[in-house]
């Protein structure tokens, strides 16, 4: 139960950013992750994460030991590439945000390719899927530059977080 009367730092998962809620305001919380005081300040701040109005579900999850990335689809149908260094937590701001992806699917659905294009460059997803019912599918990302230098990176799928789930 909130304390009304003091003030809150509310920090939404979208933007990812610090907003002032008073004690005279109303906020609808959907789910409370953590709560966390600063005695030195006296401020209380609430992790919370508000129903996203523009996820419709989550395409993938995987990383290596470098990155996490996730490619989700809005309501909108926009495919979106979000990657965080691992460093730094997925509730964080992305280091790097493509939209207006593309999905190609094989023939036998067993490869998916998700392509973005960024600054002239072009951004490959491939989601190779198990042969092994229950197996660990493999990505590999694929970036070609402006001036066709390609690299590639081979990244395993990561167990989707539950508060991710119930988006």
């Amino acid at each position: 139960m909130l304390d009304y009367g003091r003030n809150y730092y509310f920090y939404d998962r979208l933007a990812v950013r610090r907003t002032l809620v008073l004690k005279t305001q109303s906020v609808k919380i959907t789910k409370v992750v953590a709560v966390c005081a600063n005695p030195k300040s006296f401020k209380t701040y609430l992790i919370i994460f508000w129903n996203d109005p523009l996820l419709d579900r989550i395409l993938a999850y995987f990383g290596d030991e470098q990155f996490t990335v996730r490619i989700d689809r809005l309501r909108s149908g926009e495919i979106r590439y979000l990657c965080w260094h691992n460093k730094s937590s997925i509730l964080g701001r992305p280091k790097l945000i493509l939209r207006h992806g593309q999905i190609k699917e094989s023939s036998n659905s067993k490869i998916t390719e998700f392509i973005f294009h960024h600054d002239g460059s072009t951004y490959t997803v491939e989601h190779v899927a198990s042969k092994i019912k229950g197996g660990i599918n493999c990505y590999f990302i694929e970036v070609m530059s402006k001036d066709q230098k390609k690299s590639t990176w081979k990244m395993n799928e990561l167990t989707i977080p539950k508060y991710l789930l119930n988006l």
